[in-house]
């Protein structure tokens, strides 16, 4: 009888293993080179004041502290109004995020769905206000809002939220996606008698919950994370959101720097569960509104 043989395959590794590998290990490293810094910070706001810049640096706090956290509603003084700045903050997200979703949606919907002159030349404006940088509109919007009307909304919450409340990255978002639905559900509904409002209203948005949820987390994440024109338009300590009023731990003489790291939990946690829970409806709304031709 013959004895087993054992055969080895010695055919060449298919071509795209080694680019597959070279991909994966850039992957990894920009990973790493992305998320190193939060995790430190992360890290570095359970550490006491005296561990938090010590040289050379440790990445695990030693020993761990929560009186960074607690230490923010009860230190800095008369100044000093955490509380209320983080509500500010969830204020503005979702004044902003709703008058924008509002707003937004009803110029999408004018621009995707309705037959009217000069259709295309608003598109073609909605396009050309992106490609501005916001730096430009700081003086006038400034003035204009100092000199609106009989009001100076200067130094009121308005002067923050009314600004964005119609933002042209989501107009030109939500108009791509109403183009991509079909047009037959919308003549049934006028078939059935409903208005262009009421069409809008109970057909058009329910079916855009994708790149309404996306332009939703935009516009919330862009107020969350807004730090100039909060710091021009607003005076009070009071009105402050997170980002400008963390500034009240950084002083002339002295720097509250793990008193800053924790806080600045409070200003990126929350946009990431917000992501992390919605991340279906963001990546299917980017990705689908980009399909429209027409």
């Amino acid at each position: 009888m013959l004895g087993s043989r054992t055969v080895v395959d010695r055919r060449p590794a298919p071509r795209w293993l080694g680019k597959a590998v070279i991909i994966y290990a850039l992957l990894l490293v920009f990973t790493f080179i992305a998320l190193a810094p939060f995790v430190y910070a992360v890290l570095s706001s359970f550490k006491t004041p005296d561990k938090v810049l010590e040289y050379p640096p440790n990445l695990i706090p030693n020993p761990w502290t929560l009186s960074n956290f607690t230490d923010l509603f009860n230190k800095g003084g008369s100044d000093v109004h955490f509380a209320r700045w983080l509500l500010n903050s969830f204020l503005f997200g979702v004044s902003v995020a709703a008058l924008n979703l509002f707003c937004s949606s009803m110029a999408a919907f004018a621009l995707a769905r309705l037959d009217f002159r000069g259709k295309n030349f608003w598109f073609w404006v909605v396009l050309a206000v992106m490609m501005i940088p916001g730096e430009i509109n700081w003086i006038s919007v400034y003035i204009i809002l100092n000199h609106f009307g009989p009001f100076n909304l200067i130094d009121t919450y308005w002067a923050v939220i009314l600004p964005v409340a119609a933002q042209p990255f989501s107009v030109f978002l939500l108009t791509q996606f109403l183009k991509g639905l079909p047009v037959e559900i919308e003549e049934a509904a006028t078939i059935d008698g409903a208005s262009a409002f009421r069409t809008y209203w109970q057909v058009i948005l329910p079916m855009a919950r994708p790149a309404l949820v996306a332009a939703g987390i935009l516009g919330f994440q862009g107020a969350w994370n807004s730090f100039v024109q909060p710091l021009l338009y607003l005076n009070s300590p009071t009105k402050f959101p997170l980002t400008v009023g963390l500034n009240f731990f950084n002083g002339q003489y002295s720097s509250h720097t793990n008193l800053i790291l924790a806080g600045a939990m409070f200003n990126t946690v929350p946009m990431v569960i917000i992501f992390f829970i919605f991340q279906r409806y963001f990546i299917q709304g980017a990705a689908t509104s980009g399909l429209a031709g027409r």
